[in-house]
């Protein structure tokens, strides 16, 4: 917990002086194109903080519940251990952040046709009308199935 705070707070102070760089540019700007190509600067620069920031929060996570370190000595470790290799750590932290994005998505896309397979699958009935009133609850992406939509058939699962 003492870690997770720790880097709540340097999160929180990294955003905030970077919240306050951006405004900085934000009343600066002449709205040519020197202004702009700062303002991807520091946007990347950004970005790139911020991906740092989380590689050692996660690794800070790990040398607290591995070693007797904890806060910003965890902190501490955790960059002295990525030393000579953070291009490793960004390969990891991209692979894994778009695993966990693509794994999200599918779930996402197809957690409803898994709920219809077990139902049929247990030949439990499915009350159309109740469930599309239940539905309407959750307005922006739920869409109202057509009648040939919701027709379920036994199949052999």
């Amino acid at each position: 917990m003492v870690t997770f705070l720790c880097t709540f707070l340097v999160f929180f102070v990294y955003n905030l002086v970077a919240a306050l760089i951006f405004f900085i540019w934000a009343l600066t700007d002449g709205g040519n194109t020197i202004s702009v190509v700062i303002f991807f600067i520091i946007l990347i620069c950004y970005v790139v903080g911020l991906v740092y920031l989380t590689i050692l929060w996660q690794l800070a996570s790990v040398v607290s519940v591995l070693e007797d370190t904890y806060g910003f000595k965890a902190m501490i470790k955790s960059k002295e251990l990525i030393k000579g290799k953070m291009w490793v750590a960004i390969a990891l932290f991209f692979k894994l952040n778009f695993s966990l994005y693509a794994i999200h998505y599918v779930f996402q896309y197809f957690v409803t046709i898994i709920y219809f397979v077990c139902k049929s699958y247990h030949q439990e009935s499915i009350d159309k009308s109740a469930l599309s009133e239940h539905l309407e609850v959750f307005l922006g992406e739920y869409e109202r199935p057509k009648p040939k939509d919701i027709q379920l058939k036994e199949n052999e699962v």
